[in-house]
């Protein structure tokens, strides 16, 4: 099941030190997509810090870019990230998509 989830979520590559922060657009157990300023390429690894409400704990999840589609000139990237398997941060998405539907 995917569910619409319009809030900041922050990433970084694996050979990355910083996070950068983007807006994401829905979320499943098994990834997330979001639209980004920057072009990232297919099957990189990255880690996505997911926080569902300003005051719940964190949520890391290692994964990699799945799929990228050009919007706007190229200038914008609609990003899809697929979670690796990670039961505890799996459980938490799963717990946050059932209380939303």
């Amino acid at each position: 099941m995917r569910v619409a989830f319009k809030r900041p979520v922050k990433y970084r590559l694996n050979d990355e030190d910083v996070f950068s922060g983007e807006l994401a657009q829905d979320l499943s157990t098994g990834g997330i997509r979001l639209r980004c300023n920057t072009f990232i390429p297919v099957n990189a690894p990255v880690k996505v810090r997911i926080q569902f409400a300003p005051s719940s704990e964190v949520v890391d999840i290692e994964g990699r870019v799945a799929w990228v589609k050009s919007l706007l000139y190229g200038e914008t990237f609609q990003v899809g990230f697929k979670f690796n398997d990670g039961v505890l941060s799996r459980s938490r998405i799963a717990q946050y998509i059932l209380s939303a539907s």
